[in-house]
């Protein structure tokens, strides 16, 4: 037998599986977005309004207005998919630097493997360097601590958007009220 809040909890439940699943979509097309599309800032600014604003659509066809906590959390998970963003781009980084470093190593005759091993550790990309390249573009050589600033800054521009979506969505909702026609 399902009771009002047996079923609350499950359209819940199913709510924060879509949730999740559309900003797996969301941040894997961040990622692949062409390079001119995602500027610093204003991408991670977009990137959180359309995660809060799918949020928020999937929430009105359970037609029941999200909570408080539903919205704190649609914001954390739009600063989220920043983060899933950059932590996605620097793998892809990564393992295209190791396919190039191991395609110079094959190239080179006479190395030991362990000498090859060597090389290919030392020559790692960390994520700070990833981050330093990621910005590079903004100073000829950034700091490590400037890098980490300008992360966080622009996770704190994908929750901005979240909030901002969530302000246009509650005005569009007001609207739609009163311009539906009175029952008088």
């Amino acid at each position: 037998m399902n009771t009002p809040a047996s079923s609350s909890s499950s359209g819940t439940f199913r709510w924060l599986l879509l949730v999740a699943g559309c900003t797996l979509l969301w941040t894997l097309a961040g990622v692949w977005a062409p390079a001119p599309v995602r500027k610093i800032g204003l991408f991670s600014f977009a990137l959180g309004a359309a995660v809060v604003w799918t949020g928020l659509t999937l929430r009105r066809s359970l037609a029941v207005p999200p909570a408080r906590w539903q919205i704190a959390l649609l914001i954390l998970v739009a600063g989220l998919a920043e983060v899933g963003r950059t932590a996605e781009s620097y793998r892809i980084y990564r393992n295209h630097e190791a396919a190039a470093i191991e395609k110079e190593l094959e190239e080179l005759p006479g190395f030991l493997p362990e000498l090859r091993e060597q090389i290919a550790t030392e020559r790692q990309i960390e994520l700070a360097d990833y981050l330093q390249r990621r910005y590079s573009a903004l100073s000829p050589a950034p700091t490590t601590t400037l890098c980490w600033s300008l992360l966080i800054a622009e996770v704190l521009l994908a929750a901005a958007g979240g909030a901002a979506a969530i302000s246009i969505f509650r005005k569009q909702k007001s609207r739609v009220r009163l311009d539906a026609p009175s029952d008088l």
